[in-house]
């Protein structure tokens, strides 16, 4: 499901049967696709997130950085560091994060 565009014309996605709810936290699967590519050369990347609705935070579980649109062409998984983010409610991730927890509510 489409949820926003950025001011770059960048489009975030959510899949949102995959949005589950375990041990306090939700889990959901993201897409990003982007106009032009990013700084490590990639146009699109699928990423699975891990979020803490009630401290507003969200962290990369793991991703795949894909050289094509749309988590096409030639895919790289990574796992990230453990870190979580703290998305200002004004953010392209602020939003999604809020649509996420309203739908596990």
């Amino acid at each position: 499901m489409k949820i926003t565009a950025n001011i770059d014309g960048d489009t975030y996605y959510i899949d949102i049967d995959s949005i589950k709810s375990r041990n306090g936290y939700v889990y959901y699967w993201g897409l990003s696709d982007y106009i032009t590519p990013n700084s490590s050369g990639n146009m699109s990347a699928k990423i699975y997130y891990q979020s803490d609705c009630g401290l507003d935070r969200s962290k990369y579980v793991s991703g795949t950085f894909y050289n094509e649109s749309m988590g096409k062409g030639k895919g790289e998984t990574s796992t990230p560091p453990d870190d979580w983010m703290y998305p200002p409610p004004d953010s392209v991730y602020g939003f999604i994060l809020d649509i996420v927890c309203d739908y596990v509510e």
